[in-house]
């Protein structure tokens, strides 16, 4: 099993994490034709990107407070 070694590679699972997670989640309800993937796709991006900001402060927030 892979074990983080340095905060950044906590960084890195948790942003692979929300990509692969955002992606299938999305993929999977997905509307039926190129317009339900192209929807699915965007929203699955914007969302990831939302979640792995949001994800940066709070990890940023643990490892490196005072």
């Amino acid at each position: 099993p892979f074990m983080p070694r340095h905060p950044s590679e906590y960084g890195n699972l948790l942003k692979d994490l929300i990509r692969a997670l955002m992606g299938c989640y999305y993929g999977m309800t997905s509307g039926r034709g190129a317009q339900g993937v192209g929807r699915a796709t965007k929203t699955a991006v914007v969302v990831a990107s939302v979640l792995i900001l949001a994800a940066n402060y709070l990890l940023t927030e643990v490892f490196f407070s005072a």
